[in-house]
């Protein structure tokens, strides 16, 4: 990629706790939310308390993707976003359906993101970037 500029920006911060209640209220949500590849990232965690971390972040990451592309929950389906990669690398995000259409209209060739746990709340931000002409 040559030289890029920012397309757009977003960050989500969520309550670790409140995100894991909700998914274990409603089991569905788990695949309403997350890919298969993503439950086989998220499954694998060590502990509970790992997986729920990491359940909170990737959350928050996906809304963070969708607040760079300027689009909110339903505009989008939570399944054309998808954050890999697994603990201790870097995640990476793919676009496909609704949101790659999106970031395809604004020229965005590519979305960086950054997911962190401190305690009790997750957070993520996201950056759209498109080339420069």
């Amino acid at each position: 990629m040559g030289q890029s500029a920012v397309a757009g920006v977003g960050i989500d911060l969520v309550e670790v706790a409140r995100i894991a209640e909700t998914f274990e209220r409603t089991p569905a949500m788990w695949e309403q939310v997350f890919t298969p590849q993503e439950l086989e990232i998220l499954l694998r965690g060590e502990s509970e308390d790992a997986r729920a971390r990491s359940l909170a972040g990737r959350f928050a990451a996906k809304e963070a993707v969708m607040k760079c592309l300027g689009t909110g929950i339903g505009e989008v389906d939570f399944h054309d976003l998808e954050i890999l990669g697994g603990r201790g690398s870097q995640p990476t995000v793919r676009l496909s359906g609704r949101a790659a259409a999106r970031a395809e209209s604004l020229e965005v060739v590519e979305v960086h993101c950054s997911i962190s746990h401190d305690g009790p709340m997750a957070t993520a931000m996201a950056v759209a970037a498109r080339e420069l002409h």
